[in-house]
């Protein structure tokens, strides 16, 4: 489940992202003066997306996160949950 956290695609995204504006400033006179913006608008971009996506997910993104958590401490299979 690691590979499809919407952390982990929200960093793929924007190092994409980021790399298609890179080679697009690279022919801009003075270009990269301007990459630091772009990075923060790529970042809010993001977050904005981030959050609509965990809204949507709902009670379906919290089974999801429980389920992932289960089974990343399956390792521990001999010890009783703490609660």
């Amino acid at each position: 489940m690691q590979g499809f956290s919407l952390e982990h695609i929200r960093q793929t995204v924007e190092e994409k992202v980021m790399g298609a504006i890179d080679g697009v400033l690279t022919h801009i006179p003075n270009g990269q003066q301007y990459r630091e913006q772009f990075r923060q608008a790529i970042g809010n971009a993001m977050n904005d997306l981030q959050q609509q996506a965990q809204g949507q997910a709902g009670p379906l993104g919290g089974i999801m996160s429980k389920l992932g958590g289960i089974f990343g401490h399956s390792h521990e299979q001999g010890n009783p949950p703490a609660h």
